[in-house]
């Protein structure tokens, strides 16, 4: 179905939100855990706004939106 809003709580566990037929009603929020650690990958490619150049050697960061620095 539709997952959508997913968040880890630490290494192990975490919650996000679907609209499966199974649950209480039309968007749930589900909680999961792990004995392994959750860990994602990030593929893609960067390139320069302007030229449309590839970026080789780009350096990207993923941060929390929510924190505030």
């Amino acid at each position: 179905m539709d997952d959508f809003a997913f968040t880890l709580k630490d290494e192990n566990s975490g919650y996000f939100s679907s609209n499966r037929t199974t649950g209480k009603g039309d968007d749930d929020v589900y909680s999961f855990g792990s004995t392994s650690p959750c860990l994602q990958s990030v593929v893609g490619v960067v390139t320069d706004s302007l030229s449309n150049s590839i970026l080789p050697e780009a350096t990207v960061k993923l941060i929390d939106a929510s924190v505030k620095f």
